[in-house]
């Protein structure tokens, strides 16, 4: 990675901190540093830009302003392409993603978006590989990587065969498919399935786990489609008032 590209500045993994981390961020962002990409986490709550401060400067002017330098950006985890949960119904923030923070200021600039709650890293940084040796990589309608985005986690599930047999778990622990449990593999481009997160050792279904979509533009936004749901079994006996 470092042969390739060069970190100016994260909050996290620099080592620079205070008014000379600051220096970094304001030579990038006027240029006076070359070329860059700006790449971005979290939401932005453009209805309450003082509950993120960078230095003395609202974190949604940093944006503003790198937008007449960068060569583009990167928005990284479901905040930052769409919100995410800060952006949950009813939030009081209005917390949005990048791209719609742009696009509401008519700024133009690319923006490529690395949806997931958390991102796989592996996601991120073949990403900007790609960007710093090849240039801008194929997009699927969403502005996402076609390379990890272009199916969804349904297509590519080793469980699809017991999808379309109809072959449905009832309770968590149960073979078969997981959709009569909350998954929403079928609204959620990923590739998860063929991926394997931690190291390779297992990802949310191989765990018995229902996908939430946290790679989809929807994820955590509505109250009509929470992270788990019952089973439709359960549901229809507690509308019988039978006891469950």
């Amino acid at each position: 990675i470092t042969n390739y590209s060069q970190l100016a500045f994260h909050a996290d993994l620099s080592a620079v901190s205070g008014k000379k981390a600051l220096k970094v961020i304001e030579d990038y962002i006027s240029g006076a540093a070359g070329d860059y990409y700006l790449a971005v986490e979290g939401a932005i709550p453009e209805k309450m830009p003082e509950a993120c401060v960078i230095g003395e400067k609202y974190f949604a002017t940093y944006l503003e302003e790198a937008a007449k330098t960068m060569s583009g950006a990167v928005a990284i985890g479901a905040c930052a392409c769409d919100g995410g949960i800060p952006a949950a119904e009813g939030n009081v923030t209005g917390a949005i993603g990048l791209p719609e923070f742009y696009e509401k200021r008519g700024i133009t600039k690319p923006v490529i978006n690395i949806r997931g709650c958390s991102v796989h890293p592996d996601w991120v940084w073949h990403t900007v590989i790609h960007l710093t040796r090849v240039g801008m990589p194929e997009l699927t309608d969403g502005g996402s990587p076609a390379l990890f985005f272009n199916r969804t986690v349904h297509e590519q599930c080793p469980r699809y065969h017991d999808f379309q047999q109809e072959v449905f778990a009832e309770k968590l622990g149960d073979k078969g498919c997981l959709f009569k449990l909350g998954c929403l593999g079928p609204d959620t481009p990923a590739d998860c399935s063929t991926r394997w997160w931690n190291g390779g050792r297992t990802w949310c279904i191989d765990s018995n786990a229902p996908c939430i979509g946290c790679a989809s533009p929807s994820f955590a936004r509505s109250k009509s489609i929470p992270f788990y749901r019952l089973s439709e079994k359960k549901n229809a006996s507690e509308n019988r008032g039978d006891i469950a």
